[in-house]
């Protein structure tokens, strides 16, 4: 498996203080992805980074998970707050088939569209603030 572009975050000094995470810290896990998948770092910053993704992981049930726990942002802030959004405005657009026999009494449905979109778009923004 491959990875592209890590030295984009080293020069950005990515890092997650609210959630110990320095640059190198991150820098290993994205390289412990990349024992899974073939990926590219496309952007980075000190907050943030964009991932693209050529393949992806066998197990996108455990990869969804390990992405939760590395960035629990991207469902406490993002995917997770979509049952929401569905119950008061109905479901947009770019979400159409994703949400598909997603129970949003289950606790865990962000997780599982994170997993969706991930598998659909090829594509993970992770940022922490």
């Amino acid at each position: 498996m491959t990875i592209e572009g890590i030295e984009k975050i080293e020069t950005a000094g990515t890092s997650a203080g609210n959630y110990d995470l320095d640059t190198a810290a991150i820098c290993a896990t994205v390289r412990s992805w990349s024992t899974l998948c073939n990926l590219r770092v496309l952007e980075a910053d000190r907050e943030s980074i964009d991932i693209s993704f050529e393949t992806l992981p066998d197990d996108m049930d455990a990869f969804a998970a390990q992405i939760y726990a590395f960035c629990p942002d991207i469902v406490d802030q993002g995917t997770g707050c979509i049952g929401d959004l569905v119950e008061e405005m109905g479901v947009p657009p770019n979400m159409q088939g994703l949400l598909d026999g997603i129970d949003f009494s289950d606790d865990a449905y962000g997780v599982e569209i994170l997993k969706r979109l991930v598998a659909r778009d090829r594509l993970l923004k992770l940022w922490w603030d």
